[in-house]
């Protein structure tokens, strides 16, 4: 059991990310191996972050730590910035185009219905 996780630490070291995650399983679990949150959370990280898709659902269901597919506080610091953005550059034109549309509507539209 002992060459099994030595093998599987070495492969896991070396960036493959299956090796990563079954080896976070082992420390979270305590299969084989004495049971470390803590080193289970990195290995997890590490396979996370190399594309393993059931170590980022592992990370946001396990650990409470918010996963790039389950982040849903994440959009918020893009989202209001963008829609601000537009915004302003709504009131902006809006502040432009004012004077215009006042022009048109008094020297246009109300002669125009004047009797």
């Amino acid at each position: 059991m002992d060459e099994t996780l030595a093998q599987l630490r070495t492969d896991a070291e070396a960036g493959d990310i299956d090796a990563q995650y079954r080896l976070a399983c082992c420390f979270a679990g305590g299969t084989g191996i004495v049971k470390d949150e803590t080193e289970a959370e990195q290995w997890m990280q590490r396979a996370a972050k190399g594309g393993h898709a059931d170590a980022r659902k592992m990370l946001g269901w396990e650990f409470g730590i918010p996963s790039p597919q389950l982040n849903w506080e994440g959009p918020a610091e893009w989202y209001w910035p963008m829609w601000w953005g537009l915004i302003k550059w709504c009131i902006l034109l809006s502040l432009l185009l004012f004077p215009l549309l006042l022009r048109f509507f008094i020297y246009d539209i109300v002669p125009f219905f004047s009797f």
